[in-house]
Protein backbone atom coordinates (compact mmCIF):
# COMPACT_ATOMS: atom_id res chain seq x y z
CA UNK A 1 0.00 0.00 0.00
CA UNK A 2 2.96 2.38 0.89
CA UNK A 3 4.62 1.62 -2.28
CA UNK A 4 1.47 2.04 -4.43
CA UNK A 5 0.97 5.75 -2.51
CA UNK A 6 4.61 6.89 -3.48
CA UNK A 7 4.02 6.18 -7.02
CA UNK A 8 1.10 7.81 -6.88
CA UNK A 9 2.49 10.99 -5.23
CA UNK A 10 5.36 10.35 -8.29
CA UNK A 11 3.56 9.99 -11.33
CA UNK A 12 1.06 13.22 -9.71
CA UNK A 13 4.69 15.07 -9.56
CA UNK A 14 6.43 13.61 -13.11
CA UNK A 15 2.96 12.99 -15.09
CA UNK A 16 5.28 9.63 -16.20
CA UNK A 17 2.60 7.21 -15.70
CA UNK A 18 4.50 4.25 -17.58
CA UNK A 19 6.73 4.27 -14.88
CA UNK A 20 4.20 2.57 -12.60
CA UNK A 21 4.15 -1.12 -14.35
CA UNK A 22 2.07 -2.90 -12.23
CA UNK A 23 1.02 -5.39 -15.40
CA UNK A 24 4.01 -6.90 -14.92
CA UNK A 25 2.38 -8.03 -11.58
CA UNK A 26 1.94 -11.98 -12.16
CA UNK A 27 -1.71 -11.82 -11.20
CA UNK A 28 -2.49 -9.35 -14.20
CA UNK A 29 -1.25 -11.91 -16.81
CA UNK A 30 -4.54 -13.59 -17.17
CA UNK A 31 -5.92 -10.80 -18.78
CA UNK A 32 -3.66 -9.99 -21.49
CA UNK A 33 0.09 -11.27 -22.71
CA UNK A 34 2.17 -9.01 -20.50
CA UNK A 35 4.36 -7.93 -23.97
CA UNK A 36 1.36 -6.67 -25.41
CA UNK A 37 0.54 -4.18 -22.54
CA UNK A 38 4.40 -3.37 -22.64
CA UNK A 39 3.99 -2.57 -26.17
CA UNK A 40 0.55 -1.12 -25.65
CA UNK A 41 1.81 1.84 -23.26
CA UNK A 42 5.00 2.28 -24.92
CA UNK A 43 2.62 3.33 -28.08
CA UNK A 44 0.63 5.56 -25.31
CA UNK A 45 3.82 7.15 -24.07
CA UNK A 46 3.78 9.40 -27.60
CA UNK A 47 0.46 10.52 -27.20
CA UNK A 48 -0.04 11.01 -23.61
CA UNK A 49 4.18 12.21 -22.64
CA UNK A 50 4.24 13.39 -19.41
CA UNK A 51 3.92 17.57 -20.50
CA UNK A 52 0.07 16.03 -21.64
CA UNK A 53 -0.51 14.67 -18.40
CA UNK A 54 1.22 17.37 -15.96
CA UNK A 55 -1.27 20.02 -18.17
CA UNK A 56 -4.69 17.67 -18.05
CA UNK A 57 -3.81 17.02 -14.11
CA UNK A 58 -4.14 20.67 -13.81
CA UNK A 59 -6.84 21.46 -16.23
CA UNK A 60 -8.96 18.43 -15.63
CA UNK A 61 -7.68 15.61 -12.98
CA UNK A 62 -11.42 13.93 -13.32
CA UNK A 63 -10.72 13.18 -17.40
CA UNK A 64 -11.17 8.93 -17.54
CA UNK A 65 -7.83 8.76 -19.53
CA UNK A 66 -6.31 10.40 -16.45
CA UNK A 67 -7.90 7.92 -14.43
CA UNK A 68 -7.18 4.72 -16.78
CA UNK A 69 -3.87 5.82 -17.42
CA UNK A 70 -2.36 7.27 -13.82
CA UNK A 71 -4.98 5.81 -10.77
CA UNK A 72 -6.25 2.36 -12.03
CA UNK A 73 -5.35 -0.98 -12.22
CA UNK A 74 -6.67 -4.53 -13.70
CA UNK A 75 -8.49 -5.50 -16.11
CA UNK A 76 -10.48 -2.07 -17.48
CA UNK A 77 -7.02 -0.26 -17.26
CA UNK A 78 -5.33 -2.81 -19.36
CA UNK A 79 -8.23 -2.96 -21.73
CA UNK A 80 -7.68 0.68 -21.84
CA UNK A 81 -4.15 0.89 -23.02
CA UNK A 82 -4.28 -2.58 -25.34
CA UNK A 83 -7.63 -0.92 -27.19
CA UNK A 84 -6.05 2.32 -27.31
CA UNK A 85 -3.01 1.69 -28.91
CA UNK A 86 -4.37 -0.40 -31.24
CA UNK A 87 -6.97 2.70 -32.32
CA UNK A 88 -3.88 4.96 -32.42
CA UNK A 89 -2.03 3.13 -34.50
CA UNK A 90 -4.88 1.62 -36.79
CA UNK A 91 -6.18 5.67 -37.29
CA UNK A 92 -3.67 8.47 -36.44
CA UNK A 93 -2.54 8.73 -40.26
CA UNK A 94 -6.33 9.05 -41.15
CA UNK A 95 -7.58 12.63 -42.74
CA UNK A 96 -8.86 14.31 -39.16
CA UNK A 97 -7.35 12.49 -36.87
CA UNK A 98 -5.66 15.30 -35.07
CA UNK A 99 -9.67 16.70 -34.48
CA UNK A 100 -11.08 13.46 -33.04
CA UNK A 101 -8.12 13.22 -30.81
CA UNK A 102 -8.60 16.76 -29.16
CA UNK A 103 -12.34 15.38 -28.71
CA UNK A 104 -11.01 12.29 -27.09
CA UNK A 105 -9.26 14.16 -24.29
CA UNK A 106 -11.56 16.17 -24.18
CA UNK A 107 -15.29 16.91 -23.19
CA UNK A 108 -16.48 14.16 -25.81
CA UNK A 109 -14.16 11.06 -24.23
CA UNK A 110 -16.96 8.74 -24.44
CA UNK A 111 -18.63 9.49 -28.08
CA UNK A 112 -15.37 9.58 -29.75
CA UNK A 113 -14.23 6.24 -28.02
CA UNK A 114 -16.89 4.65 -30.09
CA UNK A 115 -15.80 6.23 -33.41
CA UNK A 116 -12.44 5.11 -32.56
CA UNK A 117 -13.56 1.87 -32.22
CA UNK A 118 -16.09 1.94 -35.15
CA UNK A 119 -13.04 3.35 -37.69
CA UNK A 120 -10.60 0.83 -36.18
CA UNK A 121 -12.69 -2.05 -37.70
CA UNK A 122 -13.22 -0.96 -41.05
CA UNK A 123 -9.33 -0.16 -41.16
CA UNK A 124 -8.35 -3.45 -39.43
CA UNK A 125 -10.54 -5.09 -42.78
CA UNK A 126 -9.14 -2.90 -45.60
CA UNK A 127 -11.20 0.10 -45.86
CA UNK A 128 -9.33 3.88 -45.14
CA UNK A 129 -11.42 5.93 -43.12
CA UNK A 130 -11.97 9.68 -42.58
CA UNK A 131 -13.14 11.67 -40.04
CA UNK A 132 -14.76 15.15 -41.51
CA UNK A 133 -14.62 18.05 -39.92
CA UNK A 134 -17.87 19.18 -38.19
CA UNK A 135 -20.03 21.91 -40.41
CA UNK A 136 -22.76 23.80 -40.02
CA UNK A 137 -24.64 21.08 -42.46
CA UNK A 138 -25.06 17.69 -41.78
CA UNK A 139 -22.13 15.44 -41.62
CA UNK A 140 -20.90 11.92 -40.81
CA UNK A 141 -19.00 10.97 -37.98
CA UNK A 142 -16.91 8.33 -40.26
CA UNK A 143 -16.39 8.07 -44.21
CA UNK A 144 -14.98 4.69 -45.11
CA UNK A 145 -13.78 4.15 -48.55
CA UNK A 146 -13.44 1.10 -50.36
CA UNK A 147 -12.30 1.19 -53.99
CA UNK A 148 -15.01 3.85 -55.57
CA UNK A 149 -17.25 3.34 -53.03
CA UNK A 150 -18.15 5.80 -49.97
CA UNK A 151 -20.10 4.53 -47.10
CA UNK A 152 -21.26 7.86 -44.69
CA UNK A 153 -21.43 6.26 -40.54
CA UNK A 154 -22.52 7.86 -37.92
CA UNK A 155 -21.90 6.76 -33.92
CA UNK A 156 -24.01 7.12 -31.54
CA UNK A 157 -23.48 6.59 -27.58
CA UNK A 158 -26.61 6.84 -25.16
CA UNK A 159 -25.48 7.04 -21.88
CA UNK A 160 -27.69 6.27 -18.55
CA UNK A 161 -30.66 8.34 -17.67
CA UNK A 162 -30.12 10.02 -14.09
CA UNK A 163 -32.75 7.49 -12.74
CA UNK A 164 -30.68 4.52 -13.70
CA UNK A 165 -27.58 6.43 -12.69
CA UNK A 166 -28.73 6.70 -9.13
CA UNK A 167 -30.93 3.27 -9.37
CA UNK A 168 -27.11 2.04 -10.07
CA UNK A 169 -25.64 3.74 -6.75
CA UNK A 170 -28.44 3.14 -4.82
CA UNK A 171 -28.10 -0.29 -5.33
CA UNK A 172 -23.96 -0.38 -4.95
CA UNK A 173 -23.90 1.52 -1.58
CA UNK A 174 -26.91 -1.12 -0.62
CA UNK A 175 -24.96 -4.14 -0.85
CA UNK A 176 -21.66 -2.64 1.02
CA UNK A 177 -23.97 -2.27 3.90
CA UNK A 178 -24.70 -5.53 4.25
CA UNK A 179 -23.11 -8.06 7.28
CA UNK A 180 -21.65 -11.31 5.74
CA UNK A 181 -21.19 -13.09 9.01
CA UNK A 182 -23.91 -13.31 11.97
CA UNK A 183 -22.40 -15.29 15.10
CA UNK A 184 -19.32 -16.49 13.54
CA UNK A 185 -21.14 -18.45 10.33
CA UNK A 186 -20.96 -17.18 6.94
CA UNK A 187 -24.74 -15.42 6.08
CA UNK A 188 -26.12 -13.77 2.45
CA UNK A 189 -28.84 -11.49 2.25
CA UNK A 190 -30.72 -10.63 -0.85
CA UNK A 191 -32.81 -7.77 -0.82
CA UNK A 192 -35.47 -6.78 -3.36
CA UNK A 193 -36.41 -3.24 -3.29
CA UNK A 194 -39.29 -2.24 -4.23
CA UNK A 195 -39.87 -1.36 -8.13
CA UNK A 196 -40.54 1.94 -8.19
CA UNK A 197 -38.47 3.28 -5.77
CA UNK A 198 -36.74 5.71 -8.07
CA UNK A 199 -39.53 7.55 -8.91
CA UNK A 200 -38.28 9.07 -5.75
CA UNK A 201 -35.64 10.69 -7.83
CA UNK A 202 -35.75 14.52 -8.23
CA UNK A 203 -34.20 16.85 -10.42
CA UNK A 204 -30.30 18.12 -10.37
CA UNK A 205 -31.39 21.37 -8.39
CA UNK A 206 -32.44 18.83 -5.45
CA UNK A 207 -29.10 16.48 -5.57
CA UNK A 208 -28.40 17.38 -1.49
CA UNK A 209 -31.31 15.42 -1.00
CA UNK A 210 -30.80 12.88 -4.06
CA UNK A 211 -27.75 11.83 -2.05
CA UNK A 212 -29.29 12.13 1.52
CA UNK A 213 -31.93 9.73 0.58
CA UNK A 214 -29.25 7.21 -0.36
CA UNK A 215 -28.03 7.66 2.54
CA UNK A 216 -31.01 6.62 4.42
CA UNK A 217 -32.26 3.50 2.50
CA UNK A 218 -29.16 2.24 3.16
CA UNK A 219 -28.88 3.35 6.88
CA UNK A 220 -32.49 1.52 7.32
CA UNK A 221 -31.88 -1.46 5.38
CA UNK A 222 -28.82 -1.98 7.76
CA UNK A 223 -30.83 -1.43 10.64
CA UNK A 224 -33.57 -3.77 9.61
CA UNK A 225 -31.42 -6.82 8.73
CA UNK A 226 -29.57 -6.16 12.02
CA UNK A 227 -32.38 -6.28 14.51
CA UNK A 228 -33.93 -9.69 12.09
CA UNK A 229 -30.47 -11.27 12.90
CA UNK A 230 -30.70 -10.55 16.66
CA UNK A 231 -33.81 -12.32 17.07
CA UNK A 232 -34.85 -14.83 14.92
CA UNK A 233 -33.02 -17.83 13.62
CA UNK A 234 -31.83 -18.53 10.33
CA UNK A 235 -33.87 -18.50 7.02
CA UNK A 236 -35.11 -14.60 7.48
CA UNK A 237 -37.47 -13.15 5.65
CA UNK A 238 -38.56 -9.57 6.32
CA UNK A 239 -40.56 -6.86 5.02
CA UNK A 240 -38.30 -3.33 5.21
CA UNK A 241 -41.28 -0.88 5.36
CA UNK A 242 -41.54 1.28 2.31
CA UNK A 243 -38.04 0.01 1.18
CA UNK A 244 -38.28 -3.90 0.14
CA UNK A 245 -38.21 -6.95 1.21
CA UNK A 246 -35.44 -9.20 2.19
CA UNK A 247 -34.23 -12.78 2.71
CA UNK A 248 -31.28 -13.85 5.05
CA UNK A 249 -29.89 -17.17 4.47
CA UNK A 250 -26.84 -19.33 5.34
CA UNK A 251 -24.20 -19.42 3.13
CA UNK A 252 -24.02 -23.04 2.94
CA UNK A 253 -27.35 -23.26 1.46
CA UNK A 254 -25.84 -22.56 -1.93
CA UNK A 255 -26.86 -18.68 -2.16
CA UNK A 256 -25.72 -15.53 -3.14
CA UNK A 257 -26.20 -11.87 -1.87
CA UNK A 258 -27.70 -9.68 -4.07
CA UNK A 259 -29.99 -6.34 -4.62
CA UNK A 260 -32.51 -6.53 -7.51
CA UNK A 261 -35.14 -4.59 -7.78
CA UNK A 262 -36.28 -0.77 -10.18
CA UNK A 263 -35.65 -3.04 -13.61
CA UNK A 264 -34.77 -1.04 -16.75
CA UNK A 265 -37.33 -1.83 -19.38
CA UNK A 266 -36.33 -3.24 -22.70
CA UNK A 267 -39.12 -1.41 -24.67
CA UNK A 268 -38.54 1.90 -23.06
CA UNK A 269 -34.43 1.42 -23.87
CA UNK A 270 -35.62 0.50 -27.25
CA UNK A 271 -37.43 3.99 -27.79
CA UNK A 272 -34.36 5.62 -26.42
CA UNK A 273 -32.33 3.55 -28.70
CA UNK A 274 -34.89 4.85 -31.88
CA UNK A 275 -35.03 8.70 -30.54
CA UNK A 276 -31.62 9.47 -29.39
CA UNK A 277 -29.80 7.25 -31.58
CA UNK A 278 -31.39 6.38 -34.92
CA UNK A 279 -33.61 9.28 -35.25
CA UNK A 280 -30.80 11.73 -34.50
CA UNK A 281 -28.15 9.39 -36.67
CA UNK A 282 -29.75 9.63 -39.70
CA UNK A 283 -30.28 13.36 -39.34
CA UNK A 284 -26.54 13.35 -40.42
CA UNK A 285 -26.76 11.02 -43.10
CA UNK A 286 -29.08 12.61 -45.85
CA UNK A 287 -25.99 13.12 -48.18
CA UNK A 288 -26.17 10.69 -51.15
CA UNK A 289 -23.79 8.08 -50.06
CA UNK A 290 -25.43 4.77 -48.08
CA UNK A 291 -25.11 4.95 -44.42
CA UNK A 292 -24.88 2.79 -41.70
CA UNK A 293 -26.37 4.19 -37.55
CA UNK A 294 -24.24 2.58 -35.05
CA UNK A 295 -25.35 2.99 -31.53
CA UNK A 296 -23.96 2.18 -28.29
CA UNK A 297 -26.51 1.43 -25.44
CA UNK A 298 -26.33 -0.06 -22.15
CA UNK A 299 -28.85 -2.74 -22.54
CA UNK A 300 -30.21 -4.97 -25.33
CA UNK A 301 -33.88 -4.21 -27.00
CA UNK A 302 -36.02 -7.23 -27.43
CA UNK A 303 -34.41 -8.82 -31.08
CA UNK A 304 -37.83 -9.32 -32.45
CA UNK A 305 -39.83 -5.76 -31.67
CA UNK A 306 -36.32 -3.68 -32.78
CA UNK A 307 -37.21 -5.63 -35.72
CA UNK A 308 -40.89 -4.49 -35.96
CA UNK A 309 -39.99 -0.93 -34.89
CA UNK A 310 -36.97 -0.43 -37.24
CA UNK A 311 -39.22 -1.82 -40.21
CA UNK A 312 -42.60 0.11 -39.30
CA UNK A 313 -39.98 3.47 -39.11
CA UNK A 314 -38.13 2.82 -42.32
CA UNK A 315 -40.91 2.21 -44.11
CA UNK A 316 -43.23 5.11 -42.90
CA UNK A 317 -40.57 7.64 -43.36
CA UNK A 318 -38.73 6.13 -46.39
CA UNK A 319 -37.87 9.23 -47.91
CA UNK A 320 -35.45 9.83 -44.99
CA UNK A 321 -34.49 6.53 -44.90
CA UNK A 322 -33.73 4.96 -48.22
CA UNK A 323 -30.19 5.46 -48.09
CA UNK A 324 -29.87 4.07 -44.87
CA UNK A 325 -28.51 0.34 -44.61
CA UNK A 326 -28.57 -0.62 -41.52
CA UNK A 327 -28.60 0.13 -37.61
CA UNK A 328 -26.24 -2.02 -35.69
CA UNK A 329 -26.88 -2.02 -31.90
CA UNK A 330 -24.34 -2.23 -29.33
CA UNK A 331 -25.31 -3.37 -26.08
CA UNK A 332 -22.67 -2.93 -22.52
CA UNK A 333 -22.69 -6.34 -21.33
CA UNK A 334 -24.57 -7.68 -18.57
CA UNK A 335 -24.44 -10.78 -16.96
CA UNK A 336 -28.66 -10.25 -16.34
CA UNK A 337 -29.18 -9.31 -19.98
CA UNK A 338 -28.45 -11.50 -22.92
CA UNK A 339 -25.79 -9.62 -24.64
CA UNK A 340 -27.43 -9.13 -28.22
CA UNK A 341 -25.08 -7.14 -30.74
CA UNK A 342 -27.80 -6.65 -33.33
CA UNK A 343 -27.73 -5.40 -37.09
CA UNK A 344 -30.89 -4.50 -38.72
CA UNK A 345 -30.49 -4.24 -42.50
CA UNK A 346 -33.14 -1.98 -44.08
CA UNK A 347 -35.27 -3.91 -46.66
CA UNK A 348 -36.76 -0.21 -47.92
CA UNK A 349 -32.97 1.10 -48.59
CA UNK A 350 -32.58 1.73 -52.04
CA UNK A 351 -29.33 -0.54 -51.71
CA UNK A 352 -31.45 -3.27 -50.44
CA UNK A 353 -30.31 -5.74 -53.09
CA UNK A 354 -26.33 -4.86 -52.51
CA UNK A 355 -23.77 -5.88 -50.35
CA UNK A 356 -21.53 -3.21 -48.96
CA UNK A 357 -18.08 -4.43 -47.08
CA UNK A 358 -17.85 -1.94 -44.84
CA UNK A 359 -21.28 -3.25 -43.83
CA UNK A 360 -19.98 -6.86 -43.71
CA UNK A 361 -16.81 -5.78 -41.54
CA UNK A 362 -18.76 -3.99 -38.98
CA UNK A 363 -21.28 -6.97 -38.36
CA UNK A 364 -18.33 -9.51 -38.29
CA UNK A 365 -15.70 -7.10 -36.32
CA UNK A 366 -18.44 -6.19 -34.13
CA UNK A 367 -19.74 -9.84 -33.76
CA UNK A 368 -23.42 -8.54 -34.25
CA UNK A 369 -25.89 -11.37 -35.18
CA UNK A 370 -28.74 -10.26 -37.95
CA UNK A 371 -32.36 -9.67 -36.98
Amino acid sequence: MLMRLLMKNQILETGRWWEDTWWEGEQYWHNHPVEDVRAAAQTLRDFFPEKWVLEKLAADPHHPIIGKLCFERGVNAEHFIISTAEFFTLLSSAKGFGQKFADFTGKKYRSTQLEFQTAAVLVDAGLAVEFPPEASNKTADILARDGDTVIAIECKRLEQERWEAWASDLMNQVIFTLPHTSEGRDIVVQIGLDERLSEILMGPDFDDFNRAIVEEICSRVQRAILGALGSRHLPINLEIPGIGKAAILPKDQGAWGSVSGMPISRVAKLRRILQNGLFRAVEQLQGEAPGIAVVYSDFSPDPGLARAAFDAITRARRASYRNLLAMIILPLTDKMLPDYRMVLENANSDFAEKRFRALDALRQGFGAKEV
